[in-house]
C-alpha cells in the first residue's frame, strides 16, 4: 500500500493534503489503545481510506529506560 500525499509551506505553516483519504479522524487521549482504536475505525465504523491523528496522550515517548 503506497501513502500518497503532497506537502507544502502556507504562511510558514506545513500543509498536507491527502487526495485518496475519504475521511480524517482526530482522537484525544487513547493512553496506549491502538487496538481498540483501529477496531472503532475499521470494524465498528468500517470507514477506509482514513487518516488517523492522535491528538493527545498515545502512551509511549515518556518512558524511563534506566
Amino acid at each position: 500500500m503506497q501513502i500518497v500525499y503532497y506537502s507544502w509551506v502556507y504562511n510558514d505553516m506545513n500543509m498536507l493534503d491527502f487526495p485518496k483519504a475519504k475521511g480524517i479522524v482526530v482522537s484525544g487521549d487513547i493512553h496506549g489503545e491502538f487496538t481498540k482504536l483501529v477496531y472503532k475505525c475499521c470494524v465498528q465504523y468500517g470507514m477506509t481510506d482514513t487518516v488517523v491523528i492522535v491528538a493527545g496522550d498515545c502512551g509511549f515517548g515518556f518512558e524511563n529506560h534506566f
